[in-house]
């Protein structure tokens, strides 16, 4: 559910709720106690006359993890509802068209991308819930700001909200009716990448995160030893030959877990 599709704030809040899971059944009223008002009020703004005011606009759009652009226009929106001089109404609608030509411009540059650009890879590497997130969409169930934000629970919501922002403005992932689904753009990074050692940091340090958990499924293994230089190399062969079979093994594995292999092998 993309908001610079709609023209009128309601409707896209009505449509939004709709395409939410179980159909957005207590969402209105979840939306009330955020904005600290009554699920009367936020009633009578989706169906009747009254109008959200400016602050409990932020408000909606920081609840439902609308992006800094897409929340700019929510709020023009609601702006634009509440004017009433000809000349105020005309200047909201100007600058809500200019805002859907920039999102055009975003969406147009993403459709047919295969690989992030030098400064995505900056910022796709430069965190784990980069990758966590993206990950994690593919599991059935976690496909909207709601879920993501509750499984990463020490993440806050609206860091989750520019997370997916930028996935979606990247390729990496797409939104479509409300929910957030796998893009099309690569995220592999190879050994000449200058921040292929970042991912590598990144999960290292999840790693070490996990040790302390004490999950009865997770996997760690430091074995230092002395052996041979011929051992050493049959062992590395067959490390890459295991990372190899893994590798297709994944590609048709049913998602429904998140997993990481270090060599360490936990659950995040």
């Amino acid at each position: 559910m993309w908001v610079v599709e709609f023209t009128n704030y309601k409707e896209f809040l009505r449509e939004l709720i709709k395409s939410l899971p179980k159909h957005g059944r207590g969402k209105a009223s979840a939306l009330a106690r955020h904005l600290n008002t009554s699920p009367i009020v936020v009633s009578e703004i989706l169906n009747q006359e009254r109008q959200l005011t400016l602050d409990q606009a932020i408000k909606t759009a920081e609840f439902f993890g609308l992006s800094e652009l897409e929340a700019d226009y929510f709020l023009n929106m609601v702006a634009l509802a509440r004017a009433e001089s000809k000349e105020l109404k005309a200047y909201l609608e100007i600058k809500l068209e200019k805002i859907r030509g920039e999102a055009r411009k975003i969406k147009a540059n993403v459709v047919g991308k295969e690989y992030l650009s030098e400064m995505e890879f900056g910022v796709f590497y430069s965190n784990w819930y980069y990758t966590a997130v993206s990950c994690l969409i593919s599991i059935k169930g976690f496909q909207t700001i709601d879920a993501i934000a509750e499984y990463f629970s020490e993440i806050p919501k609206s860091k989750i909200a520019e997370v997916v922002s930028f996935l979606v403005a990247s390729g990496v992932c797409k939104q479509e009716g409300g929910h957030i689904l796998p893009g099309l753009t690569s995220t592999y990074v190879a050994e000449p990448n200058p921040y292929v050692n970042n991912h590598r940091r990144n999960w290292r340090l999840k790693a070490i995160e996990a040790f302390s958990k004490h999950n009865s499924e997770s996997i760690h293994i430091s074995f230092p030893v002395s052996l041979s230089a011929k051992d050493s190399e049959i062992f590395r062969k067959e490390l890459v030959e295991f990372v190899k079979s893994f590798s297709k093994r994944i590609v048709p594995s049913p998602e429904e877990k998140l997993m990481c292999l270090n060599i360490d092998w936990f659950e995040f």
